[in-house]
């Protein structure tokens, strides 16, 4: 899992300079929108759809990207050592973009689903919240976790150039388990939380 964490500041710096134009920058559930399922010049399909409303229990860390697999492991012991019911996949929110805000200053969040009614743990820094529904531009990669900033790259160009604009932090959803697949069968589902432009004054 720290494979993870030195990709997710990789995957942004790529993010960042590939959409450095545009705006300031999770079991997804399909709400259709119209144009879902885009095929984009890699291949990749791009799906925009809301992301469902659900209970997660998370931890939210200040610091450098690359602490993200210490605070995943801090999680999931807990939900171990608590006998918490985990009822989807677990996801990394990503608030800030490293090409802008410094190392110490990044803020990121791992999460993972759990029945409403489940407790937090102020002590362990746990805290169990209701996360609403967005619109989100979704694309699922396969392969190494340290390979994904690719998709990060076309999915930033394909949402310039199809009306969208960023509206929220990048989420990724973490579809299977690395102690139990390969490198190269590792799901990855990267959603970008976004809006409808507003047409230009000048259009």
């Amino acid at each position: 899992m720290k494979a993870r964490a030195v990709c997710v500041a990789a995957a942004l710096l790529l993010f960042a300079v590939t959409a450095q134009a545009g705006e300031d920058r999770s079991s997804c559930t399909p709400e259709p929108q119209s144009g879902g399922g885009w095929q984009v010049g890699t291949g990749m399909e791009v799906d925009v759809s809301m992301i469902e409303a659900m209970t997660a229990a998370s931890i939210l860390k200040v610091g450098p990207y690359d602490k993200v697999g210490e605070t995943m492991d801090e999680l999931l012991q807990w939900v171990q050592d608590k006998g918490v019911e985990v009822t989807g996949p677990a996801f990394g929110v990503y608030y800030d973009n490293p090409e802008t805000t410094p190392p110490e200053s990044t803020r990121f969040e791992f999460g993972v689903p759990v029945p409403e009614g489940t407790g937090g743990d102020d002590e362990a820094g746990v805290q169990v919240k209701t996360w609403g529904s967005r619109l989100a531009a979704k694309a699922l990669f396969t392969g190494p976790y340290d390979q994904v900033g690719p998709t990060y790259g076309a999915l930033g160009q394909w949402i310039q150039q199809n009306g969208y604009r960023m509206a929220g932090p990048t989420i990724e959803v973490y579809l299977n388990d690395p102690n139990q697949v390969p490198p190269e069968s590792l799901q990855t589902r990267v959603c970008f939380i976004v809006e409808k432009s507003e047409p230009s004054a000048e259009q």
